[in-house]
């Protein structure tokens, strides 16, 4: 009977297929993610308080008449591909290498350590991408295109609000969302 060879998942390989295949799943879904954060943005413009964006498929459907298919495809792309680039590289590439500082000797470690493992390389993914999140969803909301592009914007936001107030707004809900989502996803698909 043949064995198969065992992997070999080095780091640079292990945080490049994991930026690469979170890339293209943030391409694929961008569209939903704008009509996802035009609703939920949606009555806060001007004092209009009736849902512009009354579903997905019909969200979808305005983005495109008054706006453009490239809108509905293209808005945020940009600062969501360098987002997980970033985040999904350091989330799920750097949970082995944080998985070895836990246990050196590469014991088995049991799912408690796995989660911290798994929380922490979230937190860390999550805290260095928040300037990337904070211009993808000022990107997808601006329905003037009065907006830059994602550096002069994100230069801006730091010039104009500040490098911790401006750039990192929002960092704690983040870490927060990123420490659970990797504590829950990567260790318990490792442990499995």
């Amino acid at each position: 009977m043949s064995r198969t060879p065992a992997r070999d998942y080095t780091v640079p390989k292990t945080f490049a297929l994991a930026g690469i295949s979170n890339m293209v799943s943030g391409t694929i879904t961008n569209p939903i993610d704008v009509v996802k954060v035009r609703m939920q943005c949606d009555n806060q413009r001007k004092g209009i308080y009736q849902r512009s964006y009354p579903g997905l498929v019909r969200g979808a459907i305005k983005i495109v008449r008054a706006e453009g298919l490239h809108v509905l495809l293209t808005a945020g792309l940009l600062p969501s591909l360098f987002r997980e680039a970033s985040y999904s590289t350091i989330r799920m590439g750097g949970y082995e290498p944080v998985k070895r500082l836990i246990s050196p000797n590469n014991d088995v470690l049991p799912l408690n350590k796995k989660i911290l493992a798994g929380a922490t390389s979230g937190a860390i993914g999550a805290f260095f991408t928040t300037p990337f999140d904070l211009a993808k969803v000022r990107l997808q909301t601006d329905l003037e295109r009065k907006l830059p592009n994602t550096f002069v914007l994100l230069y801006r936001i730091g010039r104009d609000e500040g490098i911790l107030r401006g750039l990192w707004r929002g960092v704690g809900p983040n870490i927060g969302r990123g420490t659970f989502t990797t504590a829950a996803q990567i260790p318990s698909y490792d442990h499995s």
